[in-house]
């Protein structure tokens, strides 16, 4: 609605019809509504710069702070990421280490008792089987101890690359090597398994695997024979090898292999 506007003929001395017109007074004061509400409108941004102080940015260990004209420090962003990190990182412990102590399972699995068995268990013996084990399929508990290594053991006490060593050749041996050599006790005792053994350039003491040893103490076999508790292939797994290709040339057993056979195949 349009509002009266009162006009009032001040001077006397104009004719009325020479006054200014209406649309003239309400357009003026749309204008001045109009910018009434745009100085209202700016009015908050133009208050909250004023408010705010003049800062400066500094960069003080890759970080970004803030200083206000009065002197204080606002934390920057890597600070608060970091923070937040670190907050996040011990909230975790504490949710990890109440779960643990709540009774709540392991993520990581335990190893059963199987799996520890086979761990533990040894399927195969360091060295070959002898030939009753190997045709039985069953583990064979033979032991083999390295005593003295000397090329000139080959040459000595027999042509043969095997033999089985006596008391009176082993008490040559200890005199003709005696820094190197000496006999063992199981040697003196009675009723004894155990052998000294001439094996290629090595001397051995061989120690027969219970299975053999009770078959031969049950049917009465003489143990000082050559072929009891006999391995086919050598009694160190380093040497099977040799005496492969000496029987691939010869076809001869291991215990009839001599040193011309050994020289005879380039070694």
């Amino acid at each position: 609605m349009l509002s009266s506007i009162p006009i009032v003929n001040v001077n006397k001395s104009m004719h009325p019809l020479l006054l200014p017109s209406i649309n003239v007074f309400l357009l003026k004061d749309s204008q001045n509504g109009r910018q009434q509400q745009q100085q209202q409108h700016l009015a908050p941004l133009s208050s909250l710069d004023k408010r705010e102080d003049p800062f400066i940015m500094s960069l003080n260990d890759n970080n970004y702070t803030t200083t206000h004209s009065d002197g204080l420090k606002t934390e920057g962003l890597l600070d608060r990421a970091r923070n937040s990190s670190v907050q996040s990182i011990s909230e975790s412990d504490d949710i990890s280490s109440q779960s643990s102590n709540s009774g709540f399972a392991s993520p990581i699995p335990q190893s059963t008792d199987s799996e520890q068995y086979f761990k533990g268990k040894k399927r195969q013996r360091m060295g070959p089987s002898c030939n009753v084990c190997r045709s039985k399929k069953v583990r064979c508990d033979a032991k083999v101890e390295v005593l003295f290594r000397d090329s000139a053991i080959m040459h000595m006490l027999s042509d043969k690359l095997i033999h089985q060593v006596s008391l009176e050749e082993a008490r040559e041996l200890a005199l003709q090597f005696p820094k190197q050599f000496k006999i063992p006790n199981e040697l003196y005792e009675r009723g004894s398994d155990v052998k000294l053994m001439k094996h290629l350039d090595k001397l051995l003491l061989f120690f027969p695997c219970s299975s053999c040893t009770r078959l031969a103490h049950k049917k009465h076999i003489n143990t000082d024979k050559e072929h009891f508790c006999h391995f086919s292939k050598g009694l160190t797994r380093s040497d099977t090898n040799i005496f492969r290709r000496i029987f691939k040339k010869t076809r001869k057993d291991i215990m009839d292999m001599n040193v011309q056979d050994y020289s005879d195949c380039g070694f």
